[in-house]
């Protein structure tokens, strides 16, 4: 009987890790040597380097970037999605995590080319 309910609980906490999600490595800095990649809700592309990340509580407040000489502000309303070039301080923090979430680079619904390059 305690066979039995010893591989039972093994059994669950094993299947628990199966089941459990794998999310993407979070960033907390940003690259200024590399370029960003910025879609905006209406469909309008923006590459250039990141001048400025402001924050409120953990939350995007305010991006700034450098295209061309010149600073442009977006505020997170405007954003769709962004691809942002982690520092190299963060990617080595990060090292660990990122050999456990190799199987997430192939999915369809982001741009795999440049998660493979290092974006985030």
């Amino acid at each position: 009987m305690k066979n039995l309910l010893l591989i039972t609980l093994f059994f669950m906490f094993s299947s628990s890790d199966i089941c459990s999600q794998d999310l993407s490595v979070g960033y907390d800095m940003f690259s200024h040597k590399k370029p960003a990649y910025i879609t905006k809700k209406d469909g309008t592309k923006i590459e250039g380097m990141v001048d400025k990340i402001k924050r409120k509580k953990g939350l995007l407040e305010l991006v700034i970037l450098e295209v061309r000489s010149k600073k442009i502000e977006l505020n997170p309303e405007e954003i769709d999605h962004m691809y942002l070039a982690p520092s190299g301080l963060d990617k080595l923090n990060n090292t660990l995590d990122a050999v456990y979430t190799l199987d997430k680079w192939d999915r369809e619904d982001v741009e795999s080319d440049k998660i493979k390059e290092g974006y985030a």
